[in-house]
């Protein structure tokens, strides 16, 4: 390209994120790229190490705001980035599988009318839509900031009362995305891995070789659970809004108090017993008087958790409009619901065994004695 916007330390003395700046440097004789990555995957995307010689720079907005405004603002659509790239990767991953059992044949039948591949088959399929049904959820969430904050800028609402109402909404929808962006990011980059883990599984030995695109998908999923955050990074994003009843709130809403057809009003009721599980295992995390370092041994199961009665709720609001939805709610909530009781009987056990034995849990170093 003919120019970088470089995130650079402007203050030599600050040394967290508040002494990080902007900046635009253009192509010259003091930029040079020093070397090629060599990685695993995405190996259509060129990484390299890039050297400055006393290059040139100019500042891009105010100094120390690179990180803390700049970079942060970018976020939302990071994740959701990521989350769509995440998506794509599952949606190859799953067609291959498919086509290939549909056609591999053992033991005189195809190897898609084998109970354990049919297994295998809809659970990557069910958690490829709970991932695109998050994404969607969130894209649309931030959708709806974005539209409130331009009203807001361009002085749409003459009546202060109308002004006010869209200011509010847009503080809510913030709020919203906040949780929502790092859980989407969270979970589509781990399905990608899972199911096209699951898609070599059903090719076997084949989806080993190079032959099937399968290997690739297994190397380039890795990637979206590491860049723009890692997975334990979105958790340690989302887990306040878990904590603070911000994402109860937003299961809440797409619940509503809507009448559902015959068949979905089951499912949304176990969602709804699910959200007392989730508001039961965070009063006992708040209530502890090792709160605060509890939480963090603890928040992907809670962040876990959250995400299943999210995806619940969501997957009832589309079972309400067709037959095959109801068929994946019902796969969904009868295979998660469990896992959210569990999940709440391990957040609740009071264990902190990974605190106090980690040396006696844990691999030791290969320089210890």
């Amino acid at each position: 390209g003919e120019v970088l916007l470089v995130l650079a330390r402007s203050e030599p003395e600050v040394t967290d994120g508040r002494g990080l700046s902007c900046l635009l440097v253009e192509k010259g004789p003091k930029v040079k790229v020093r070397r090629l990555e060599h990685k695993l995957g995405i190996n259509g995307s060129p990484t390299c190490e890039i050297f400055f010689d006393h290059a040139p720079a100019k500042l891009i907005g105010q100094r120390q705001r690179g990180l803390i405004t700049y970079v942060m603002s970018l976020m939302n659509g990071a994740r959701l980035g990521i989350a769509a790239q995440s998506l794509g990767i599952g949606e190859a991953a799953c067609r291959a599988a498919r086509d290939y059992a549909l056609t591999r044949k053992q033991f005189g039948v195809a190897i898609d009318q084998l109970p354990a591949v049919r297994d295998l088959l809809v659970d990557m399929s069910v958690d490829l839509q709970a991932a695109r049904a998050l994404t969607y959820h969130a894209a649309f969430c931030v959708d709806l900031e974005r539209g409130l904050e331009r009203r807001l800028e361009a002085k749409l609402d003459r009546d202060p009362e109308a002004a006010r109402n869209v200011r509010n909404e847009s503080r809510k929808y913030k709020n919203v995305n906040k949780i929502l962006t790092p859980m989407a990011k969270y979970f589509a980059s781990e399905m990608s891995m899972r199911v096209s883990n699951s898609a070599m599984a059903v090719l076997g030995g084949s989806g080993y070789m190079k032959d099937y695109p399968v290997e690739r998908l297994v190397r380039d999923s890795r990637i979206t659970t590491i860049y723009e955050g890692t997975s334990q990074l979105q958790v340690v994003a989302a887990i306040g809004g878990v904590m603070n009843g911000g994402l109860a709130e937003i299961v809440g809403e797409v619940l509503g108090a809507r009448d559902w057809p015959a068949a979905v009003a089951p499912l949304a009721a176990q969602v709804r017993e699910g959200l007392a599980a989730l508001e039961a295992a965070v009063a006992y995390v708040k209530e502890r008087p090792d709160s605060n370092t509890y939480r963090d041994l603890y928040a992907r199961k809670l962040v876990d958790l959250a995400i299943d009665l999210l995806v619940g709720a969501l997957f009832c609001g589309q079972a309400a409009a067709g037959e095959r939805k109801l068929a994946v709610a019902r796969r969904w909530i009868g295979e998660r619901l469990p896992q959210v009781r569990a999940l709440k009987e391990r957040v609740c056990s009071g264990e902190t065994l990974t605190l106090t034995d980690f040396e006696a849990l844990a691999v030791q170093p290969s320089t210890a004695d």
